[in-house]
């Protein structure tokens, strides 16, 4: 009896197709069918009853599997012993990004540049979502991340890294065109829709508001900018975006205005991570290498593109 032949029946029966394991074990629909054959004749028992409505378990074929599987998971996991050994070996640390982040690029090679210089370390990049990053710190699986500020849970804390300016996109004809900033007392002259990949950029603009005493009206979040310039022209709502993104609107459309906050409004981001968390001497190192790699990466970059 051949691995292969164990392999292949486990396949079919996961897909309950013949179809779907060939395709997925890249072999040809006859190719497998010979190989259960093989296996059939070995056994002298039929594992499997063909109908015009897919593929089923014979009583016997039922038995066999459930003692097949734990003998395929094991090969499973002793051919995956070898990598995870190399990787117990080297400190492996997790690094959680919000998804579709757009410093990612800039995240990679920082990594790239430290593992590098430092052989015995070998560190994981999660594209996560803002509400899903706190948790998974507090409960350890992942180690630390870098993601927008304030945080929200009382067990995790944060640095503060970059500070982005947000702005507002208003149609020409918007009140908010006629001043030169717009200052929190005129807030509630608007309705908004905010530009962002998560809840958080919504949460930050409203925090905004709170703290000078007024409650913004969000029509919606969305991660179309597009979206938010043709609301802005159509419907009169102000969009609620970051402000390097901003002037492409302005420079596409004659009817698209950024407008500026009064106090600054700000997108505040930074590295988070478990505050009673006792790090190793390797993780701390890192944390601070990070923290200065990308300090300069970010604001060097920014000051070249006068942002």
């Amino acid at each position: 009896m051949k691995t292969e032949e164990l392999i292949n029946f486990y396949t079919i029966c996961e897909y309950q197709s013949f179809n779907k394991a060939a395709s997925a074990l890249f072999l040809s629909r006859q190719a497998l069918l010979r190989s259960i054959d093989s296996l059939e004749n070995q056994l002298h028992k039929k594992l499997f009853s063909r109908s015009s409505t897919g593929v089923e378990l014979t009583d016997f074929g039922k038995v066999f599997y459930e003692e097949a599987k734990p003998v395929l998971e094991g090969q499973k996991r002793l051919l995956a012993l070898p990598e995870e050994y190399d990787r117990s070996k080297r400190n492996h640390f997790t690094l959680g990004i919000r998804g579709r982040f757009g410093s990612a690029y800039a995240i990679r090679k920082i990594i790239a540049e430290y593992e590098e210089s430092h052989p015995d370390v070998s560190i994981e990049i999660l594209s996560l979502e803002n509400n899903e990053i706190e948790l998974l710190i507090a409960q350890e699986k992942v180690d630390f991340a870098y993601s927008i500020l304030p945080v929200t849970l009382p067990e995790i804390s944060g640095e503060v890294m970059t500070e982005i300016d947000m702005c507002l996109v208003v149609s020409k004809s918007h009140p908010f065109a006629k001043v030169e900033k717009v200052t929190p007392d005129m807030l509630e002259e608007s309705k908004y829709m905010v530009c962002s990949f998560s809840h958080h950029t919504a949460r930050i603009f409203r925090s905004y508001a709170a703290e000078h005493g007024k409650d913004v009206d969000i029509v919606f979040n969305t991660p179309d900018l597009n979206l938010v310039y043709t609301c802005a022209m159509t419907e009169g709502i102000a969009g609620v975006t970051i402000k390097r993104d901003a002037w492409m609107g302005e420079a596409l459309f004659d009817d698209i205005v950024v407008k500026s906050c009064d106090p600054p409004l700000k997108l505040i981001q930074g590295l988070i991570y478990k505050t009673k968390r006792k790090y190793t001497k390797e993780q701390r190192a890192f944390m601070e290498f990070f923290k200065h790699s990308f300090h300069n990466a970010y604001y060097v970059t920014a000051d070249k593109h006068g942002e």
